[in-house]
């Protein structure tokens, strides 16, 4: 079973094995009829009153090879010509009393339209990261209901752009930043053969930041807050 706290190689290797079974799990429990039409339905609220997303029920899923705890589920949302899509979510979680880490699939576009290639990667969002976004000095987020923090938080960041930075002098990893809407998320991000583990530690709010903070992501904050404003990534 891997955590927060597992090596970048042990989170890639055990992560990817158990994906695509989860995914299945997911399949599987949508070809009843009636939560397909569950999702039909989703279809049709976004449609109607022009909601941001719908989501599915959640199916749970546990490896049993692993040990590793998954939750499924499907969300419809409106494309920019305002047409609906579907989207399948697959999270691996950890709940203790008091803390709560998440691992997310990613896939990167990089390169140029001619260099261009998909990287593979897994981000990981620490207990840590969630104890600060529910600081009261910072968001405040209620964590009672983890199922309801974790789907929001999904979308959330789906909605947000990264950017790395070369490691720090004396350090090795890689450091990268991710804008959502007026907050930043922060970590480092670690090469794995082809692919890529992403570890997001801590979260700060615009207002929370210091003015040398802010002075130093001021062109990237205005290119994200731009795409944001767009509605990319969505």
């Amino acid at each position: 079973m891997i955590s927060q706290y597992s090596t970048p190689v042990d989170i890639d290797r055990e992560f990817w094995a158990d994906l695509d079974r989860a995914y299945y799990w997911l399949t599987k429990k949508h070809r009843a009829v009636s939560n397909r039409m569950k999702v039909y339905d989703g279809a049709w609220e976004v449609e109607r009153h022009r909601r941001e997303y719908f989501m599915s029920d959640v199916y749970y899923y546990t490896s049993p090879k692993t040990g590793n705890k998954w939750m499924t589920y499907m969300v419809s949302k409106l494309d920019e010509n305002g047409e609906v899509d579907f989207h399948s979510r697959c999270v691996l979680y950890s709940f203790t009393e008091r803390y709560m880490t998440i691992m997310i699939p990613l896939v990167v576009a990089e390169g140029d339209e001619e260099t261009e290639k998909d990287t593979k990667s897994v981000t990981v969002y620490t207990s840590h990261m969630f104890q600060r976004m529910a600081d009261p000095d910072r968001l405040g987020v209620d964590m009672s209901d983890r199922v309801k923090v974790i789907r929001n938080f999904v979308e959330f960041v789906a909605a947000g752009w990264s950017d790395t930075r070369p490691p720090r002098e004396g350090e090795h990893d890689t450091q990268i930043m991710m804008r959502t809407p007026g907050s930043w998320l922060r970590g480092h991000t670690f090469e794995v053969e082809d692919r890529r583990v992403t570890i997001y530690r801590t979260f700060y709010t615009d207002r929370s930041m210091t003015p040398r903070q802010l002075h130093d992501v001021k062109s990237f904050r205005k290119f994200a807050d731009e795409k944001i404003k767009q509605g990319y990534n969505k």
